[in-house]
Parts: structure tokens; sequence; C-alpha cells
């Protein structure tokens, strides 16, 4: 009866509040509408942005990528500087690093000093801030990378395998894998006994339903790592997940690699591989803190850096072959 009493009119103040309402819904849709077209000129303006970065990008001249022989595998690092975007403290620091063949260099330091991001940056996935990777004298950022690949091993921290038979996870997912160097690179990473004990053996599919432990990983990774004879082999922490048993074994590649011309860096915290390599270089605040012969210098643990005393040691950026 309220609504007839305002609609007839028949309370003065029914009727003034009637009209409100009635006002304010018919008002509504335009205060939407305003709405909407501020919307639209926002999104207007941020498609008139994309658009004009999308053509500075087309505009800009478009890098090649070749692929280049590398008959030698001598990597040059010339001051190479990461700065993430956002931050203002360097996470590598004009750092240099001459590598030759056949040569076996280790990397030590605290966590988060940027050992495993300069991995990352010469075999190519990490782009640079400054400064420039070279092997054999051409630039990696202008390497085709399939080409790259077949020179630089990588080993990362953490490794993934994908979904694919062990002999085309070793073989870098080659439809056709080259059989005899599978089991070749498999025999040098210690990794020809796990393999045979799986259900099909090379051909065993890794697919999730398939349990690994992180070691039986770090095997097979480390094979696909040395995979096609490279020239250079990266390593990042290649003992992470392995046992005594499996650290000799990772010794022992390593020197049949180097003498075989085949340079190897690799990061560790481990004192018997840090003795193992030519030289040890260490890293603190993104930059080279110390270099000794690998004899003399160990890294103690809680990240601490030890020289010992029978060799000397310098300050400084190394750029030594």
């Amino acid at each position: 009866m309220g609504s007839v009493a305002i609609l007839n009119g028949s309370d003065i103040g029914y009727g003034i509040l009637a009209g409100t309402l009635l006002t304010a819904r018919l008002m509504e849709p335009f205060a939407h509408a305003s709405g909407v077209v501020g919307e639209l000129a926002q999104a207007r303006g941020a498609w008139a942005r994309l658009d004009a970065l999308l053509r500075a990008a087309d505009a800009a001249p478009s890098r090649e990528m070749r692929a280049y022989p590398c008959p030698h595998g001598r990597l040059s690092v010339e001051r190479v500087t990461l700065v993430h975007p956002g931050t203002n403290r360097a996470l590598l620091r004009e750092v240099s690093l001459e590598v030759g063949s056949g040569e076996v260099v280790a990397l030590a330091g605290p966590p988060g000093t940027g050992k495993s991001t300069l991995l990352r940056i010469i075999l190519g996935v990490q782009p640079a801030t400054a400064g420039a990777v070279f092997l054999d004298g051409h630039a990696t950022a202008h390497w085709e990378r399939e080409s790259l690949a077949r020179h630089v091993g990588y080993l990362p921290q953490d490794p993934a395998l994908p979904v694919a038979t062990v002999a085309e996870v070793i073989a870098r997912l080659d439809p056709v894998p080259d059989m005899q160097a599978v089991m070749r690179a498999a025999r040098l990473a210690d990794a020809e006994e796990l393999i045979a004990g799986l259900p099909h053996g090379y051909a065993t599919r890794l697919d999730g339903t398939l349990r690994l432990s992180m070691g039986q990983r770090q095997r097979i990774a480390l094979a696909r790592a040395i995979y096609g004879a490279p020239r250079i082999v990266l390593l990042d922490e290649p003992a992470a997940y392995l046992d005594a048993a499996g650290e000799a074994a990772v010794l022992r590649m390593i020197k049949v690699l180097s003498a075989a011309g085949t340079a190897v860096v690799f990061t560790s915290h481990r004192e018997a591989l840090l003795k193992s390599a030519g030289r040890t270089l260490v890293m603190k605040a993104g930059a080279w803190a110390l270099t000794a012969p690998a004899s003399t210098q160990l890294a103690a643990p809680g990240g601490k850096v030890v020289a010992l005393p029978s060799g000397p040691a310098r300050r400084g950026r190394v750029s030594a072959a």
C-alpha cells in the first residue's frame, strides 16, 4: 500500500522520496557510461603504447645468429656485469676469465655470489647487462643455439629431465640418438649400471611414473652434459646429490675430459673436487676475491674461504690463461 501511496502522490514526503529514487535510477546508466568511457580511454592509451613498442622492436636491427667452428674451445669472459632490473646492486661486477683447452677451473665462494649465474651467462641463457663471452673468438650471444649446444655441455644445479626415453634425454632430445655416443657418455658419467637396472634400459621412458632419486637424475644429467664430446663443459655442483662413490666418479670423469682436451668449469663446495682443479677462483660480492692453485685453496664449511699458506693469493679481477 505504501508503494501505491507514493505513486499516487497522496503523501508529499513519499512523493519527493519516490522522485529522488526514480531520478537516481534514471541517471545510473549514464554514470556507468562515464566510467566505461574512462576505461576505454585507458585501454586505448595502453594499446597505443604497446603498438609503439612493437614498432620500435620491428625497426631495431635484427641480430643474425650463426653457427661458428669451434676447433679449440678457448673461452673468454670479458668484463661481464649483471644488474637485475629493479635493483641497484650488481650481482656480477666486471668479471673476466680465460679458460684454455683441457683446463679445469673451479668456482668457489659463499651461496648467492653469482657462480651459477656466471655459468648461465657463459652458456648464453642469461643475458649480461654489460660485457661479452667469446668461444674461439666468436661472441656466444651471436651463436646459433643448436650449434652452440654441440660445443658446450651444461649441468644445472637442479637437473630437470624432460619426458622422453633415457637415450633421448642423454642425446638432448635428438629424435635419432647416436647410441654409441649415448652409451659412451653414460659410461663416463658412471650412469651405465643405473640405466641397466631400469625397466627397459636406455628405452625406458621418463614420464613421471618412474621414480628416480636426485642422485640418479644427476647421473643421467651428467651424461647429457658430456654427450657428443663438447669442447667445454659447465657443471653446477656436479656432486650435490651424490655419495662418496659418486663424487669419485665425477673426479674420474673430469680427469678423462681434461685429458681429451675438453675444458671444464664447475662450481662446488666439496674439498676433493676443488683440489682436482688446476685453478680455483673464489667469488665474493660478484667479483673474484682470491685466486690460487687449487691445492692451496679450500672452501671451508659455512661459506668461509680459507687460503692455505703454501701458495700465494691475490685480490682483483682474474684474467689469466
